[in-house]
């Protein structure tokens, strides 16, 4: 029978609660395009890598997401993210709102906003 790896060879998290300010409605899969292409500007293929980002689209709800990255690149996925002017053909802008180690909390905080 496998063990399950110890808490220190996992890789540590921590999750993102980003607002989508835009003119025109827009889906999810969008934001996310803009998202990862954003990171692949900024980041190069290698810095996405290693933030290890992933943007949970069922928590989107229509003016914000959640994404999950590493915990050692939280600034420049933040920085990233700041780099968006548009999405499609809509001037937007990505602020995140607030950083979590639990998916669980910005959930709750996501509902009160």
């Amino acid at each position: 029978m496998l063990k399950p790896s110890p808490p220190t060879a996992r890789e540590r998290k921590r999750y993102l609660l980003v607002n989508v300010e835009t003119t025109e409605t827009v889906s999810a899969k969008d934001v996310e395009n803009v998202i990862i292409n954003a990171l692949l500007q900024f980041l190069g293929e290698l810095g996405t890598s290693r933030a290890s980002t992933l943007v949970l689209q069922e928590t989107w709800n229509g003016k914000s997401l959640i994404i999950k990255c590493a915990h050692n690149m939280v600034d420049e996925v933040k920085a990233a993210l700041l780099l968006v002017k548009n999405i499609g053909d809509s001037p937007a802008r990505l602020s995140v709102i607030k950083v979590s180690g639990s998916i669980a909390k910005l959930k709750s905080y996501q509902r009160k906003i």
